[in-house]
Order: structure tokens, then sequence, then C-alpha cells
């Protein structure tokens, strides 16, 4: 800034502060309105509709489409979890002790292709 613009930022820092000590003279019950209706037009005074829980949840989860992903994902573990594919263990007959699981060292599917060979 130039000390031209420095000393006009002065005298206008100055003027504000005088009028910033000068009393406003409003007409009586104006500025009782005017707060009123400050009050009245402020978000907290708003009063929400109450929600259902239900609502609640769904807004919080982010709407219809994310709780459909999340029933079609809970249906989908749901049935892996039940029936399992035959590569994969069946985690709740493991845990109840009713079968062992055993781990197949064939490997087929990575050494016909040849992917398990080092480089080099």
């Amino acid at each position: 800034m130039t000390p031209t613009e420095i000393e006009e930022m002065d005298k206008l820092d100055k003027l504000l502060e005088e009028a910033s000590h000068v009393p406003v003279d409003l007409p009586p019950g104006l500025a009782a309105r005017v707060l009123q209706d400050a009050s009245a037009m402020s978000p907290t005074a708003r009063q929400r509709p109450k929600l259902s829980l239900v609502s609640r949840i769904s807004s919080a989860l982010g709407g219809w489409p994310a709780l459909g992903g999340l029933a079609a994902a809970t249906c989908a573990g749901f049935w892996i979890g039940f029936s399992p594919p035959a590569g994969m263990p069946d985690a709740g007959a493991f845990l109840l002790g009713k079968e062992e699981v055993t781990l197949d060292d064939s490997l087929a599917e990575l050494s016909g292709f040849g992917w398990d060979m080092e480089e080099g």
C-alpha cells in the first residue's frame, strides 16, 4: 500500500471509531420490534417437525438409496454365510466344531498359467 492509502485508511478508521460512540435515536419500540423479528427469524427459533426413528436413521445413513444398498449387501452377506461357495470354508460349522478346514495345496489355478514362476 502506498503512504496516501495508509493515511486514508487511518482517517476512515478514526471516522468509524467516532461514529460508533454516537448514540442512535430510534423511534420508541423500534428496537424491540427489530429484535423480536430477528429472534423469530433465527434458525434456532424455528421449530423443526419431529421425525420418526426410521426417518432419522434413514437420513443419517444417506436416505433410501443407501438403505437399499445396505439391504442388498446384508442379504448377500447372509446368503454367502449360509451357503458358502465350494472354495470357501463354512465359518458357522467351523465355529461349532463340525467341520475341519483343509487347505488345498495344489493351486492349479496359479500354476496352470505359470503365474507362480519367478522371473530371472
